[in-house]
């Protein structure tokens, strides 16, 4: 058995090609619906039946309203990103004891932001979002690095859509033309190449989320 600690369920949200977290945050959850259409007549019997129609989903949490400026999201982005109803990417990532993880792509608004205090207590946040469009199941491909190298390979990841880029815990900004910077990596939608402007060394690690 493989568990899933609660501090190993992480929400990401994208800000400009960079995924952060939210600070601060102590709770997350992701809601999946599905409305359902009576399809039972009068006379059928004495149970209903149901056909499905169509899925949506909710996402929320809330924690401690901290404004430490060290580049992660405050509540101040947020609201922002409410009153100027911008949507948004969010991913889901669940992480287990072993390694495993699953993780989720949605598009977002925020419905409801809020935060409270006591005199004597901490400011706390509470923020609801609504999610639009499909949610997605996104594949994660790893790769170690045998020899010093700055390019991997892999027929798998030809004409994905790639969400994000890790190697050794950097998130890199992922670009399709062009040289990449130290601090991005180029994707060749063709071969399924990423390259790097600097060298791994030998047993580096890298990996990939895409659908």
């Amino acid at each position: 058995m493989s568990l899933v600690k609660g501090e190993n369920f992480i929400a990401y949200i994208n800000d400009s090609g960079v995924w952060k977290p939210y600070i601060c945050a102590r709770n997350i959850s992701l809601n999946i619906n599905t409305e359902f259409l009576e399809t039972s007549t009068s006379g059928n019997g004495l149970f209903a039946t149901y056909v499905p129609t169509k899925n949506s989903f909710t996402a929320s949490t809330d924690g401690i309203v901290d404004l430490n400026p060290s580049g992660d999201l405050t509540l101040e982005d947020l609201q922002d990103r409410q009153l100027a109803q911008t949507i948004f990417q969010m991913q889901f990532l669940r992480l287990d004891e072993s390694g495993n993880s699953y993780n989720q792509l949605g598009y977002f608004f925020i419905f409801n932001c809020s935060d409270s205090g006591s005199y004597d207590g901490l400011d706390l946040f509470s923020v609801t979002l609504q999610g639009t469009g499909p949610l997605t199941k996104l594949t994660r491909f790893d790769y170690t690095w045998l020899a010093p190298g700055t390019t991997f390979t892999d027929a798998s990841l030809i004409g994905k859509t790639i969400i994000k880029v890790d190697r050794m815990g950097f998130n890199y900004t992922i670009i399709t033309t062009g040289s990449p910077s130290p601090f991005e990596v180029l994707y060749n939608t063709i071969t399924g190449a990423f390259t790097f402007a600097i060298p791994s060394t030998t047993g580096q690690t890298a990996y990939v989320l895409y659908y």
